[in-house]
């Protein structure tokens, strides 16, 4: 069982309607509990995981720090842009807790500026441009903070997100 905020859970669904079956039930501190079952079995490979060497960084003053493998030539990202992502969250330890091949997709759709992910997520993806190919450092205060995700994050746990920003839709209702 995985545990998703309620705007996590609509972000799910509507991205992967066609793709998974689940399950959900509310629960009492306003989150939903969510059981995912695959339906897809082919591998989808990451064009994440390729080792690239750093060509530029930036640290931000909110402790969020970017390092480009690649810059894109696209437009950069801003609020209300649907990014198509490539994407692997780790934790300090180089555990892997989040990421679309873990829904077997080789991309999600994230919208900006509608708190899909946490702050530092909003943060950082408006620091990049498609095409866009980096390793965000989102200190614990701008990821899960003090709570965590129970079983999955633990509380006060720095996030790494491995991103590739492969395009910028138009939002529709299509899924």
């Amino acid at each position: 069982m995985f545990k998703y905020d309620i705007v996590e859970y609509i972000w799910f669904v509507s991205g992967c309607k066609s793709f998974f079956a689940h399950e959900f039930t509310y629960s009492s501190n306003s989150s939903i509990e969510v059981e995912v079952t695959p339906v897809l079995t082919d591998k989808v490979v990451s064009v994440i995981d390729s080792q690239k060497e750093v060509v530029d960084n930036v640290t931000l003053e909110n402790g969020i720090r970017i390092k480009w493998f690649e810059h894109g030539e696209g437009g950069k990202l801003k609020y209300g842009d649907c990014a198509i992502i490539d994407y692997k969250v780790a934790l300090s330890d180089n555990n892997i807790v989040d990421g679309n091949h873990l829904l077997k997709k080789p991309s999600v759709p994230f919208l900006l500026g509608f708190n899909m992910q946490t702050p530092g997520w909003e943060i950082a993806l408006m620091e990049l441009k498609v095409g866009d190919f980096a390793e965000v450092f989102i200190p614990a205060k701008l990821a899960r903070g003090i709570k965590g995700i129970k079983g999955l994050i633990p509380p006060n746990a720095d996030n790494v997100l491995r991103i590739r920003v492969l395009e910028n839709r138009n939002p529709t209702r299509e899924i």
